[in-house]
């Protein structure tokens, strides 16, 4: 063998050397688990957070609609019961006999109903 095959040769070796050892850095920075899985984890968080917002303001808005269907509601409830209130005002003046044997048989009723009550204690 002569001395210019010889340093060709270790040439070639030390350049394979170095190809190979990048090449070992290469596929351990892309088997590296733990910075994978940091990195899957950080998406994954990433995406909840965004998927709890996004809840939020559904949430938000669900019980913006729900507040202003229950005053209207309330206003539709509070309209009627002043037509009933004044429909019975109406209907005791007109009869106010009526309305006093009614009121005697509610409380008659009610002291009834308290009395069984406490009896069966």
């Amino acid at each position: 063998m002569s001395n210019a095959t010889e340093q060709e040769i270790r040439a070639d070796l030390e350049q394979t050397r170095e190809r190979l050892a990048s090449t070992v850095e290469q596929l351990g920075r892309q088997l590296n688990v733990p910075h994978r899985i940091k990195t899957s984890a950080a998406s994954a968080g990433d995406r909840a957070r965004h998927a709890a917002s996004d809840a939020t303001v559904r949430a938000r808005d669900v019980a913006s609609v729900a507040t202003v269907r229950a005053r209207d509601v309330a206003s539709v409830a509070s309209v009627r019961a002043r037509d009933v209130a004044s429909t019975a005002g109406d209907q005791i003046r007109r009869n106010p006999k009526a309305a006093a044997i009614g009121g005697a048989v509610a409380v008659g009723v009610g002291a009834g109903a308290t009395w069984l009550a406490r009896r069966g204690r």
